[in-house]
């Protein structure tokens, strides 16, 4: 047994999406049940006790080699909410993805296989545990530290928080912690002779509640309304060694087929927004986000983003893409932001896409965080479109607005565009930065304005020439009459050597 394996599945940094679920902070917060230390405590004792308890019982006996399709069974079971089983399933789903490429173990394999919307968290966290060589105990301490500690922090975000006061919080409660543990793990060993039944079933009604009033914060904004979209023609279609004609837009937008779990049919009924926060959206097979090809022998589609400072014109930018090149091809849209689907809302009010087309992702934390420490979500978002309106060829991730150093993982995107805007300042690429030096392709926006902020058109170009050497850059106003060619056109270079196989 590894200690070391125990701290790394253990750090708030593995990449299994975790940093975006608050834990039931988030509605307890805007309920005004949480609004400082001593309310967050109550708040995480509560929840140690009762779905960290479960939580922990689940982890524990998945590492003594319970059967792991009876312990997702159980979890379903401890779990009354239909959004937080949703949850818990895209959690797993992305804990299972950081899991095979840390530590590849067959037993993980399986349970990919026989859950392909993602087994419940707690459940992959042991297999998880066992895997990495550790014991009962060590998975069930992972699980009640999470139950606890993903609150804590979200709370430091809602409520600027001091975070020594919510670190405080967590060590009040080790000893707590360490009674739940050590009850976990006996209830494990007792489910290893009477069955699952011998596993807690604390429940919590406040947070089974919280979830769904939480789930419900974006109805009335569904991406099937009608935007007065007038679908482009049959256009060809990514398959295996060339394109194939398009079928029509409606057969895309067909009946989908139901699972045996009915996990469709809740996340449908208690999240009809498109957009992802708690984890709604699932897809049938999980697919490698490095590999170029999709599940069925066909080319994924091209991923490009857009990254840059807040208020550059990003949306703008892609807005005007999906104009200019959804007659050609079939393209889609995730975006990014902390809180808010406002990017979304805007691209949806406008009719740039289908609606199914265009989802979000609400990060929880900075944007940098979602498209390149943890891209789990957005991975999620991107696969979940593909499986949803059928094979693609561009998805459009643009990030939350950040600053210079802003750049996207490798493992999301195949190239990416960082746009800046004069009115930023006209000494912002002799600046650099990652999101400058090193983007595929760099936009200078809005230069329109240049003569009204006094920003130097000619000094940006041949500063931002020194910083990127050889890659382009592109100045646009999309002020003008398709003042989003030139970027269109790299796009579509991007594209024809995707489509080449380059």
């Amino acid at each position: 047994m590894s200690r070391a394996a125990l701290l790394v599945l253990a750090d708030g940094r593995l990449p299994a999406g975790g940093h975006a679920h608050s834990g039931g902070a988030e509605e307890a917060v805007k309920a005004g049940r949480v609004t400082g230390a001593e309310s967050l405590e109550a708040f995480c004792r509560g929840r140690l006790h009762t779905a960290g308890r479960v939580a922990a019982s689940l982890a524990a006996a998945a590492v003594l080699g319970v059967d792991p399709v009876a312990l997702d069974g159980a979890a379903d079971a401890r779990t009354p909410s239909p959004a937080l089983r949703v949850a818990s399933r895209k959690l797993g789903r992305q804990l299972l993805r950081a899991a095979r490429a840390t530590w590849p173990s067959g037993e993980l394999d399986a349970l990919g296989v026989r859950f392909p919307k993602g087994a419940h968290q707690p459940v992959v966290l042991g297999l998880t545990a066992r895997a990495a060589g550790l014991g009962p105990a060590d998975a069930a301490y992972c699980a009640v530290y999470e139950s606890v500690s993903g609150p804590a922090s979200a709370t430091v975000r809602l409520l600027s928080l001091d975070p020594f006061d919510a670190t405080g919080v967590l060590a009040r409660l080790g000893s707590e912690m360490d009674l739940v543990v050590d009850a976990a793990v006996e209830a494990a060993r007792e489910a290893l002779v009477a069955g699952v039944d011998a596993l807690p079933a604390s429940s919590a009604p406040l947070l089974e509640i919280g979830a769904e009033v939480h789930a419900g914060w974006g109805f009335g904004c569904s991406r099937r309304e009608g935007l007065g979209f007038s679908p482009p023609p049959p256009l060809p279609i990514p398959v295996p060694g060339g394109f194939a004609p398009r079928p029509p837009l409606s057969a895309l937008n067909g009946p989908r087929p139901q699972t045996p779990d009915g996990l469709e049919r809740e996340s449908r009924q208690f999240n009809r927004e498109p957009f992802m926060h708690l984890g709604h959206p699932h897809h049938d097979t999980p697919a490698v986000s490095a590999d170029a090809r999709r599940p069925d022998g066909a080319r994924r589609a091209l991923r490009i983003g857009l990254g840059g400072p807040v208020g550059s014109g990003k949306t703008a930018t892609v807005a005007a893409l999906c104009r200019a090149l959804r007659d050609e091809f079939l393209l889609a849209v995730v975006t990014n932001d902390i809180y808010t689907r406002e990017d979304a809302e805007f691209l949806l009010r406008e009719a740039v896409l289908p609606p199914e087309r265009i989802t979000a992702v609400e990060t929880g934390a900075c944007p940098h965080t979602a498209i390149r420490d943890d891209i789990s979500a957005n991975l999620e978002a991107v696969e979940d479109l593909e499986d949803e309106v059928g094979p693609l060829h561009l998805v459009l991730v643009e990030s939350g607005g950040d600053n210079l150093t802003a750049t996207f993982s490798k493992g999301l995107v195949d190239a990416q565009i960082f746009v800046i805007d004069v009115a930023g300042g006209d000494d912002i690429p002799r600046k650099g930065g990652p999101g400058v030096t090193t983007a595929d392709l760099l936009v200078v926006n809005k230069t329109d304005l240049a003569p009204h902020v006094g920003s130097d058109l000619a000094r940006m170009a041949a500063d931002a020439k020194a910083q990127r050497a050889e890659l382009p850059v592109v100045f646009q106003s999309l002020r003008e009459e398709n003042g989003v060619r030139e970027v269109a056109e790299w796009v579509r270079g991007q594209l024809a050597a995707w489509a080449a196989g380059r």
